[in-house]
C-alpha cells in the first residue's frame, strides 16, 4: 500500500506527466547550426610601442547568422576520406541492418510514388516548380534484446547532386506514423516529430558514404519507448538559388544500399611500445598509433592511450568518442608536418580529449600548427586536463562549435593564441592556466560564453575581445604581467568584465569602439595605466563602476588610472582612485561623460555638512566639462561583499548511463557565512539553492544520466546574504551503456524529462 507521502508524490508526478505530454512534442536533442563564414589571417594593430593582432576581414555577427548560399569553408578542406564500408572488423557486439523500406516523396508530384526507384533524393526547387523532396527510410531492429545499451549510425551512399549541397543542411526526424514503401506519396506522408534527431552538412564530393548519428532514436526503438516507423530526411533551409538536390542510393541498388550499424561501446587501447604487433586494439594487443585506434572506433567508444611519445597528427572522425591519455605529462603527441596536432573534423560532436601533452616539434622553426582544433559544427565537446605547448594556437574552436567546455588545461608558449574561439556560442572556458602566449585568450564574433577563473599571464595581450563579441561574461580571472591585460575592440558590445584581478600589466584594460559594456568590481592595480578609453567618439553606454583603481603609474604614452581619449556617453561612478599618477588624463572633448560619486585620493575639498560628499566638484582635465560633482570623502566600501569561492567538484569524469554516481562539492565563504549551492547536471536537471551548509563543508550528491553524451556539471555558491560566487565546472562523459530492465518507469523517464527532473529532486 502507498503511504500518504507516496500518494502525494505520485499525484504530482502524474500532473507533471500530463503537462509535459501536452506541451513537449519531442525530447530529441536539437542540433541547431548556423552557416559558416570565410576567415582570413590577422593583420597588425599597434598599441603604443607594442603589436597585437586583429583583422579587417572577419565578417560581422549579423553576417554569421544570416542564411546564405555561401559554400562552407572548414579548417581542413582535404581530409582523407574514411572507408565506412569496412564494418566487418568492428570489435564487440554489433549489428548491421538493411532497410525494410525506403523511398522519397515530392511535393510537386504530390501523388506519385517512387518506392521501386534505385535512388532517392532530398532537396528543393524554389523556381516555378516550388518542389520539396524528402526521403523516408526504416529498419527492423527488433532482434536486439530490450535494455541493451547501444550506439547507432545510419549510412547513405551519396552519389550525385544538382546545385551546391555544401551550402545546405539535411535534417533527420523520427517518424510517428506508419507508411508503406509502395503507396506513400507527399499527400499521404506520415507525421513526424518537430525536433530533429541529427543534422548533416555535406562537405565532400559525390562518391562517399555520409552518416547520421541516430543513437537516441534506435535506443528508444529497442527499449520499446516509441514505435519504430523509421525516419524522414529533409532539407529545411530556405533556398536562395535556383534548385538544390542530393541523391542517395536506395535499397533497390544492391551495391550501395543504405545500412544501419548498431553497436555496444568498447574501450580501444593504444601503446607505442607495441612495435612488433599484433595490433587489434585490445589490452593484450593495443594499436601502436592513436590514429589506428580512432580509425577502428565507433560511436561511444573510448580510445585509451598509454604513456609514450606519439609522433603523429590525429584526426577524430567519429561522434561521441573519448580520447583519453594515461597521464598528461607522459602521454605526448608531437607533430612535425601537419597544421594540427589533434583535429576534430567538422560535424563530429560530443568528443572528450583529456590527459595529453600536445606540442609541435621545435626542430622545425617555421612549423607552428594548431594544438587541438575543433572544425565547424563540433558541439558538446570537452577538452580538459591537457598541456598545450609550442603550437600556433593551443586550443581553437574554429567556428560554430557551440556548447563546448575548455577547462583545467595548461596552455604555454604558443606563438598565436593560447585559446582562440571564433564564431562560437554557449561555451565555457574555466580553470585554465594560460602563460607566455602571444595572446592568452582570444574571443571573436561570439555570444553567450562564460570565461571565468582562468589565470592569464606573461602575454602580449591577456584577453582579446573583438568583432561583434556580445553578451559574454569575463569574470573572476587573474590577469597579470601582460603588456595589455584585456583588449575590447572592434564593436565588442554588451560585455560584462567583472570581479577580475588585473595587476602588473602595462595597460590593464584597453577599450576601442565598444558599446553597452559593464566594467565593475575589478581590482585594477599596479599597472602603468589602469584603463585606456581610446574610442574617438564611438562609445555608447559604457559603465565603469565599483572598481578599485590604484597604483597605476609609469613612464609610458598611456599612464595613470584612466586615460580617456575623446570618449562620450560613458558613466564612471563609485570607483576608488588611489595612488595613481595621475588619477585621470582626458584628451580632446570627451563629452557626455558622468564622473560622479568616485573617491579621489588627491581631492582637497571639504565636507562641511558631514554627508560624506565633498562640497565642491573634483576637477578633471581642464574642468570645463568633466567634473565629479559628488566626490566621496572616503573610499567607497559598498562593493559587492566577498563572494564564496567557485565550488570544487570531485567525482568520476566518465561512466555509464543509468548508473548513479557520487560527487562532492566544496566552497568557502571569506566571511565564514553559511553557503547554499546551485547545481546543474548538464542534462536539463538541477538542484536549486540547496542548503544552508557551513563554509568549507563537503556536500555529497548523487546523479544518474539517462543519455550518453558529454555533459558539464556547473555549480556555484551563494552566502546567507545572497552574494553569489563564480561557477565551478566539471566536464564528464557518459559514453557507455548498461543493460537494464526496460520497465515502464524507465520508459517514462526517457520520454518525459520534466518528470525525470521532478523525481531526481526527490532522490
Amino acid at each position: 500500500m502507498l503511504n500518504s507521502l507516496s500518494k502525494k508524490i505520485l499525484a504530482v508526478g502524474i500532473i507533471i506527466l500530463f503537462i509535459e505530454t501536452a506541451v513537449i512534442p519531442s525530447t530529441a536533442y536539437n542540433n541547431g547550426y548556423n552557416n559558416s563564414i570565410n576567415f582570413k589571417p590577422p593583420e597588425t594593430l599597434f598599441i603604443g610601442n607594442h603589436t597585437i593582432y586583429e583583422s579587417n576581414n572577419i565578417q560581422t555577427k549579423s553576417n554569421k547568422i544570416k542564411d546564405t548560399d555561401e559554400e562552407i569553408q572548414p579548417f581542413e578542406k582535404n581530409i582523407q576520406k574514411i572507408n565506412h564500408n569496412n564494418i566487418g572488423n568492428l570489435e564487440g557486439n554489433n549489428w548491421t541492418f538493411y532497410p525494410t523500406a525506403d523511398t522519397y516523396i515530392s511535393e510537386w508530384y504530390h501523388t506519385d510514388n517512387y518506392g521501386t526507384n534505385e535512388n532517392f533524393r532530398v532537396g528543393r526547387n524554389d523556381d516555378s516548380f516550388n518542389d520539396k523532396s524528402d526521403t523516408l527510410i526504416k529498419f527492423n531492429v527488433s532482434s536486439i534484446a530490450k535494455g541493451t545499451k547501444v550506439f547507432a549510425k545510419l549510412l547513405l551512399y551519396y552519389y550525385g547532386a544538382i546545385g551546391n549541397p555544401k551550402t545546405r543542411e539535411y535534417s533527420i526526424y523520427r517518424i510517428t506514423g506508419d507508411w508503406d514503401e509502395y503507396n506513400v506519396a507527399w499527400f499521404n506522408q506520415p507525421s513526424y516529430v518537430s525536433t530533429r534527431t541529427e543534422i548533416l552538412v555535406i562537405s565532400e564530393e559525390p562518391g562517399v558514404w555520409v552518416e547520421f548519428d541516430v543513437t537516441d532514436d534506435v535506443q528508444s526503438f529497442i527499449d520499446g519507448n516509441v514505435d519504430n516507423y523509421g525516419w524522414i530526411i529533409s532539407d529545411d533551409k530556405e533556398l536562395y538559388s535556383y534548385y538544390n538536390y542530393v541523391y542517395f542510393r536506395s535499397r533497390e541498388n544492391g551495391s550501395f544500399k543504405p545500412y544501419l550499424i548498431v553497436k555496444e561501446s568498447d574501450t580501444i587501447y593504444v601503446d607505442d611500445n607495441n612495435t612488433e604487433g599484433p595490433w587489434n586494439g585490445t589490452l593484450e594487443h593495443p594499436y601502436r598509433y592513436i590514429q589506428d585506434g580512432i580509425d577502428n572506433s565507433f560511436l561511444g567508444d573510448t580510445v585509451y592511450v598509454f604513456n609514450g611519445t606519439y609522433d603523429e597528427s590525429v584526426i577524430v572522425h567519429e561522434n561521441r568518442i573519448s580520447l583519453i591519455g594515461e597521464s598528461k605529462n607522459n602521454t605526448v603527441i608531437i607533430n612535425y608536418y601537419e597544421n594540427y596536432v589533434i583535429l576534430v573534423r567538422q560535424r563530429y560532436h560530443a568528443i572528450t580529449i583529456n590527459g595529453f601533452t600536445v606540442r609541435t616539434a621545435l626542430s622545425n622553426p617555421y612549423h607552428f600548427p594548431y594544438g587541438i582544433i575543433l572544425d565547424f559544427f563540433s558541439h558538446n565537446c570537452s577538452i580538459y586536463g591537457n598541456t598545450l605547448i609550442d603550437n600556433y594556437d593551443g586550443i581553437c574552436l574554429y567556428g560554430f562549435d557551440d556548447y563546448n567546455c575548455i577547462t583545467d588545461n595548461y596552455v604555454f608558449n604558443n606563438i598565436g593564441s593560447g585559446i582562440y574561439i571564433i564564431n562560437t556560442d554557449y561555451s565555457i572556458v574555466t580553470n585554465n592556466t594560460v602563460d607566455k602566449n602571444d595572446i592568452g585568450i582570444r574571443l571573436a564574433n561570439i555570444q553567450y560564453n562564460i570565461v571565468t577563473n582562468n589565470i592569464v599571464t606573461n602575454s602580449e595581450v591577456g584577453f582579446y575581445l573583438e568583432y561583434h563579441i556580445a553578451k559574454n561574461n569575463i569574470s573572476a580571472n587573474i590577469i597579470k604581467e601582460n603588456i595589455v591585460g584585456i583588449v575590447a575592440d572592434r564593436y565588442a558590445y554588451d560585455i560584462n568584465i567583472t570581479s577580475n584581478t588585473i595587476i602588473e600589466n602595462d595597460i590593464g584594460i584597453y577599450l576601442n569602439v565598444v558599446d553597452y559594456c559593464n566594467i565593475s568590481h575589478n581590482i585594477i592595480d599596479n599597472n602603468i595605466c589602469g584603463i585606456v578609453a581610446d574610442d574617438r567618439g564611438f562609445w555608447e553606454q559604457i559603465n565603469i563602476f565599483k572598481n578599485n583603481i590604484s597604483n597605476n603609474h609609469g613612464n609610458y604614452k598611456y599612464h595613470g588610472g584612466i586615460f580617456a581619449w575623446d570618449i562620450n556617453k560613458c558613466k564612471v561612478y563609485l570607483n576608488n582612485f588611489i595612488k595613481n599618477s595621475p588619477n585621470v588624463i582626458i584628451l580632446y572633448s570627451s563629452l557626455n561623460v558622468l564622473w560622479d560619486g568616485n573617491y579621489w585620493d588627491d581631492y582637497t575639498g571639504t565636507d562641511a555638512d558631514g554627508d560624506g560628499i565633498g562640497d565642491t566638484p573634483y576637477i578633471l582635465g581642464l574642468g570645463i566639462v568633466n567634473k565629479d560633482h559628488y566626490p566621496l570623502m572616503e573610499p567607497y566600501t559598498g562593493f559587492k561583499p566577498d563572494a564564496p569561492t567557485a565550488p570544487k567538484i570531485d567525482g568520476p569524469r566518465s561512466g555509464r548511463s543509468w548508473v548513479r554516481y557520487t560527487y562532492k562539492f566544496r566552497a568557502t565563504s571569506p566571511d565564514d557565512k553559511e553557503i547554499y549551492y546551485y547545481i546543474s547536471w548538464g542534462d536539463g536537471t538541477y538542484r536549486d539553492w540547496i542548503g544552508p551548509y557551513s563554509s568549507g563543508d563537503i556536500i555529497i550528491l548523487t546523479h544518474t544520466w539517462i543519455k550518453r553524451d558529454t555533459f558539464s556539471i556547473l555549480a556555484r555558491a551563494k552566502d546567507s546574504d545572497g552574494v553569489i560566487g563564480p561557477w565551478g565546472v566539471l566536464a564528464i562523459t557518459m559514453p557507455k551503456g548498461k543493460t537494464i530492465s526496460s520497465s515502464p518507469l524507465i520508459k517514462l523517464l526517457e520520454k518525459f524529462p520534466l518528470l525525470n527532473r521532478f523525481i531526481s529532486l526527490l532522490i
